[in-house]
């Protein structure tokens, strides 16, 4: 069972979480919840590991409506390369096309965002390669303003 702890205005993974499908799911205990009208500013950082390392881990978020969404998201793909994508809807994709296998990676995702209705805000994941597992690791949070 994954349990999570909320921290103030953080959450945080306290077990692992894999998924081995291409259709994004939410992270368990990676949502928050979010007032229509209201700016916030967030950001995540996230470990992660895949099955193998032709497998890319894909990141984006989820919510309800919104007036504005901006975000980016860093993907490293090995100890010194960088995926890193900006986007501006929900459920976008940012493909780095390849990870490290059981090397324990750093994923960085923030931005802001301006729901036009209120709702939870969802940080999702989804593997590149069907039936190709991808892990967000322990330890792993999120804090929104």
């Amino acid at each position: 069972a994954v349990t999570v702890t909320v921290c103030g205005p953080a959450v945080r993974v306290t077990a692992d979480v894999s998924q081995s499908t291409t259709t994004f799911a939410d992270v368990t205990g990676m949502t928050i919840a979010v007032t229509s009208g209201q700016t916030y500013v967030f950001s995540c950082e996230l470990t992660y590991t895949t099955a193998i390392n032709t497998t890319a881990l894909q990141v984006s978020v989820n919510g309800p409506a919104m007036t504005t969404i901006d975000f980016s998201v860093a993907t490293a793909t090995t100890a010194t390369a960088w995926h890193q994508a900006a986007q501006t809807a929900l459920d976008a994709n940012t493909n780095p096309a390849t990870g490290a296998a059981a090397v324990r990676l750093p994923v960085r995702v923030s931005g802001s965002f301006t729901p036009s209705a209120g709702g939870t805000l969802a940080l999702r994941y989804r593997s590149e390669v069907a039936a190709s597992a991808v892990t967000i690791k322990r330890g792993s949070f999120c804090t929104v303003q």
